[in-house]
């Protein structure tokens, strides 16, 4: 077995999942071990032969899917374009990435514009004027998550603007959602940006991989932007774990007369130690603390 076929094998293993191949496994497979040796690990883990060999063919069945589609390019922790940033998950990477589009972009910084799902009308426009004050500022590539309202704008604009984004899926390629925004997908990958996911083709979207996925939203970014969110929004998944990571994170702040809808907003300034984002200023005081946290050589493997 190669060394995604393994990843491939352990994820298929019920109870093994990125912290656990991470930690008891990584090391193993990039020192080339045998399916052998693998095997008596996962005895001692009190896994039966049964399981295994049902992983194995699991693994088999997910690899020549894998394959199958041309355009998706499969990046594993051992492969030297893994993105270096996703190290800020710790244990929690990924093992293994799927790209579409062109995974160069994945060297590239990323700043992360994300938000409610429903934004009012006012917030669509504060969206829209927040993601082209930021593409004059920065050359970073914009990324966001697919979803519906402020991820749609984040996408739309920069795409308007000649520009490149990305988007972070919950799902497989083969599962896109919302549907609508299939051929929003597909735009972003031939406008030279790309899509990525950690969850095979044809992985269906669950409440948890919504999670996962704002992680790495989180992970892939140098700074988060809020359009406009709740207190209870799943926005706060993405903003706890940029928190998490020491990433700049900066909130649209409305006037008072337009401060409905923007608890959250609020909320992250005053909880979270969010930079209030009210002028162009503000964007470029944003922009100018984007700092690298860890370089290049701490955020490799410590094989």
């Amino acid at each position: 077995m190669d060394k995604l076929n393994l990843l491939l094998f352990l994820k298929g293993l019920k109870g093994i999942g990125n912290s656990a191949i991470n930690k008891h496994f990584a090391n193993a497979i990039h020192d080339n071990v045998s399916i052998e040796e693998i095997r008596d690990k996962l005895y001692k883990m009190n896994y039966s032969d049964k399981d295994i060999d049902l992983a194995i063919d699991k693994a088999a069945d997910a690899y020549d899917l894998v394959k199958s589609h041309k355009e998706i390019n499969a990046i594993t922790i051992f492969d030297k374009d893994y993105p270096a940033k996703l190290n800020n998950l710790g244990n929690k990477k990924p093992p293994i990435i799927y790209v579409k589009g062109d995974k160069k972009v994945l060297s590239k910084p990323f700043i992360a514009v994300i938000g409610t799902r429903n934004p009012t009308q006012y917030a669509k426009n504060v969206g829209e004027q927040l993601v082209k004050k930021t593409l004059t500022i920065t050359d970073d590539v914009i990324v966001s998550g697919l979803a519906l309202g402020c991820d749609a704008i984040a996408h739309d604009v920069t795409l308007k603007t000649g520009r490149i984004t990305c988007a972070i899926l919950p799902s497989g390629f083969n599962k896109i959602v919302p549907k609508q925004h299939i051929k929003l997908a597909e735009e972003i990958v031939s406008s030279r940006g790309c899509l990525i996911t950690e969850y095979l083709p044809n992985s269906e979207a669950t409440k948890y991989t919504y999670i996962e996925r704002d992680s790495i939203v989180a992970a892939l970014s140098f700074a988060v932007i809020v359009i406009q969110c709740d207190v209870e929004s799943g926005t706060m998944h993405t903003v706890d774990a940029a928190k998490s990571m020491k990433k700049n994170i900066g909130c649209y702040i409305p006037s008072e007369k337009e401060q409905n809808g923007f608890e959250g907003n609020y909320y992250i300034v005053k909880e979270k130690q969010g930079l209030p984002l009210r002028e162009v200023d503000d964007i470029k005081k944003l922009m100018e603390s984007c700092t690298v946290f860890q370089n290049q050589e701490q955020m490799k493997f410590d094989w």
